[in-house]
């Protein structure tokens, strides 16, 4: 795989490759400086602008993929997670506060956006007929 995505294209489409087509959809990112908008960058911003980021990919009619990382869902101690996974954003918090966090944030996301699998967007958008 190379280092680099093969465009900069925001957007849901297919990709050609010597295996076949692929669907390819990019985490959502911020318009101006890219930032990407996931689950694990969501420690790392606080309610109001998560719910400003939010507005603004709807308000520009884009679709939102939100990606999660197990150790999202997981506490460190809780789950016994490997150590070497503390430096993980969100990873010093206790269990409950990142499932209220992950909670308020599927909330925000559902409020805006009708919460579907990878699978069923590749298939709704004919991006692999």
């Amino acid at each position: 795989m190379r280092p680099w995505p093969v465009s900069l294209v925001r957007r849901p489409r297919r990709q050609s490759t010597a295996a076949g087509p692929i669907a390819v959809l990019p985490i959502s990112v911020t318009p101006r400086l890219q930032f990407p908008l996931y689950h694990t960058t969501r420690y790392l911003m606080g309610t109001a602008r998560f719910r400003r980021q939010l507005d603004g990919v709807a308000a520009r009619s884009e679709p939102f993929f939100y990606p999660l990382h197990a150790v999202d869902a997981l506490g460190l101690t809780e789950d016994r997670v490997d150590e070497r996974l503390a430096r993980h954003p969100g990873m010093e918090r206790a269990l409950e506060a990142k499932r209220r966090l992950l909670d308020e944030s599927l909330a925000m996301i559902a409020e805006r956006f009708e919460p579907v699998t990878y699978r069923e967007y590749v298939e709704r958008a004919g991006l692999l007929t």
